[in-house]
């Protein structure tokens, strides 16, 4: 054999051993670890937690009375958004406001289109119960 060949099968073998080596040292050391234990403190009502509560129960309280308040005043809001093929309506609670997403086609006149739309809302609108002289409604064209 020339000196490369013995070269070559030497160095393989030393390969081998080390992989050999490394492989069993893994599993010595893993039959060997302890588990780590963590200790938390367990949580002691404070002050600051009954505050909190408190708190919590007195903004769910103010949320049931406003939700109650706004339905009354607006018992249609359940009933929105209003959506067809020709727009989407949602309305804004802390705007006041309506918003009209209207989809306008390229096949037939823009003006005659928003016209027809926009009467159209207004009717839905009067259908579930909305005042259309006290509302004020925000108008968005969308090309499809």
């Amino acid at each position: 054999m020339n000196k490369t060949k013995l070269i070559i099968i030497f160095l393989g073998l030393i390969l081998i051993m080390l992989v050999t080596l490394v492989v069993i040292s893994n599993k010595k050391n893993v039959g060997n670890t302890e588990p780590i234990i963590v200790y938390s403190p367990s949580p002691e009502p404070t002050t600051q937690v009954i505050i909190n509560q408190q708190e919590e129960l007195q903004a769910e309280q103010n949320y049931g009375k406003e939700r109650q308040r706004i339905l009354s005043e607006k018992p249609w809001i359940l009933k929105m958004p209003l959506k067809n093929e020709d727009y989407f309506l949602s309305y804004d609670t802390e705007l006041d406001i309506f918003n009209a997403t209207i989809y306008i086609s390229s096949r037939y006149p823009e003006n005659e289109q928003l016209n027809r739309v926009k009467q159209r809302i207004s009717k839905d609108l009067i259908n579930i119960g909305v005042d259309v002289n006290k509302v004020r409604i925000n108008y968005t064209k969308v090309q499809i």
